[in-house]
Order: C-alpha cells, then sequence, then structure tokens
C-alpha cells in the first residue's frame, strides 16, 4: 500500500499514475489523505475495475482530498471516469472528497467491487492543525516533520541490515 499524505501537486496532464511503464496495474493500493490537485487534466489515473479476488483491481482510499481545476479527479487506463465532480463536495472554486473508497469488498463469502462515500466524518481537534483546510473538509491531521539529517555524513547513518549480516562498522572498525 502507498500512503501519502498532505501532497500538493499542479499543472500535470496525469498527477499520479498508478499503472506501470507497459500500462498495466502498478499499484495495489493507495491511501491519500489531506492533499490538493490543481490545474490538472487527470489526477489519478488507474486500471479499470474488476470484481472479484486477486483481480487485479487497484484500491484507492480518499480522505479531505480537494480538486482545483481538475477534469478528470480519478480516471481508468480505458478513459472511463471512475469519480466525477457530480460526487464531490463543490465549496467555491474547490470541489473536494470527504471520504472516498473504491476497491474489492469480501463478505461471507460473496466478493465484488464497490465505490463507497462518507460524509460526516470527525476529526478531533486536538489532532488537527488548525487553519489548514484551505478549501478542503477538514483540518489536516497533526503531523511532525521527520529529521533531515542535511548536516550529517554518510558514516553516521546505520542501515538496518547491517546489524542481521554483522557488517556494522563505525569509521573502518566492527561494533558489536
Amino acid at each position: 500500500m502507498q500512503t501519502w499524505q498532505q501532497l500538493r501537486i499542479q499543472g500535470c496532464t496525469t498527477e499520479i499514475s498508478l499503472l506501470d511503464p507497459q500500462g498495466a496495474r502498478g499499484t495495489g493500493s493507495l491511501m491519500l489523505l489531506d492533499s490538493q490537485f490543481t490545474n490538472t487534466s487527470t489526477a489519478i489515473l488507474t486500471s479499470p475495475e474488476y470484481s472479484g479476488k486477486a483481480s487485479g483491481s487497484t484500491g484507492i482510499s480518499l480522505l479531505n482530498v480537494g480538486f482545483t481545476g481538475v477534469k478528470n479527479p480519478i480516471m481508468d487506463s480505458s478513459g472511463s471516469l471512475v469519480l466525477n465532480e457530480s460526487r464531490l463536495i463543490i465549496n467555491g472554486s474547490t470541489a473536494s472528497v470527504e471520504s472516498y473508497t473504491l476497491g474489492n469488498v469480501y463478505a461471507f463469502g460473496d466478493e465484488g467491487y464497490s465505490a463507497s462515500f462518507f460524509e460526516g466524518l470527525k476529526r478531533d481537534p486536538a489532532l488537527t492543525a488548525a487553519g489548514t483546510a484551505a478549501g478542503l473538509p477538514h483540518d489536516f491531521w497533526y503531523t511532525q516533520s521527520m529529521p533531515q539529517y542535511i548536516d550529517t555524513t554518510a558514516d553516521y547513518l546505520v542501515h538496518i541490515r547491517w546489524f542481521a549480516t554483522g557488517k556494522l562498522h563505525n569509521r573502518g572498525r566492527l561494533l558489536d
């Protein structure tokens, strides 16, 4: 599963392609949170929907995602519109989706393909960054940036695999 949060993508023909270079399904599932697509033809390009277990369909989950100047929010490689503007929340010039899930559904031995919208979801204000909604249904989930290590040289970084292989070195000597 690919999970992306707080993406701001603009001015592309296709912003996210879930296909491999040959045009076949390249991603099993995608979760996108608190993101915005602007001025593009297609925001997300995916493979066509196929019902059934191990069918090769890509599961897509969107939470608090906006589309401004986007012709095709989600389209499949056959040219069919998967998510169109008629199912989006319109707020000024931004169309958004509060919660949308597309993918295979397995319940009591039955298999099928489903697209679901959920509205009225609540986010605890203590867990959000106030004032970040920018036309979307909710403020963003609070997140903290990871350290960037810009001023750290490579010899201070450790790969976890080195522990398993016994090859952990620090400046030329083996660490036990």
